[in-house]
């Protein structure tokens, strides 16, 4: 069986190797909204991206298929905000352990 710190390194590891996989990241959110047309009973559907530049919002229009790929990427950017953050956790673990005989004296890690 292996000790703590080869398992936390380990786990470290795999998480890295998520790191290689990303592709294309965007930040903001990406919306399919139903638009009310004047002569339809159809509604049109209008695509957008917002985000935060410089602490102002910005919406641009996207087509069908920029919106397909913009709203991958931004599923990607949080994926990867996610993977940083259990690496994060993962090496404070390894760090708290270096030199530390008794793993009690460091909380616990979620």
């Amino acid at each position: 069986m292996s000790s703590r710190p080869d398992r936390l390194h380990k786990k470290l590891a795999r998480l890295q190797n998520g790191l290689a996989l990303t592709g294309l990241l965007c930040n903001g959110t990406v919306l399919a909204v139903k638009k009310p047309r004047k002569h339809s009973k159809e509604p049109r559907i209008v695509y957008q991206w917002t985000r935060k530049v410089k602490n102002k919002t910005v919406t641009v229009s996207l087509t069908k298929d920029q919106h397909a790929a913009f709203h991958a990427a931004v599923h990607k950017q949080r994926r990867l905000l996610e993977l940083i953050r259990q690496m994060q956790d993962v090496s404070a673990e390894i760090l708290l352990s270096v030199g530390n005989s008794n793993p009690k004296t460091h909380p616990k890690w979620a």
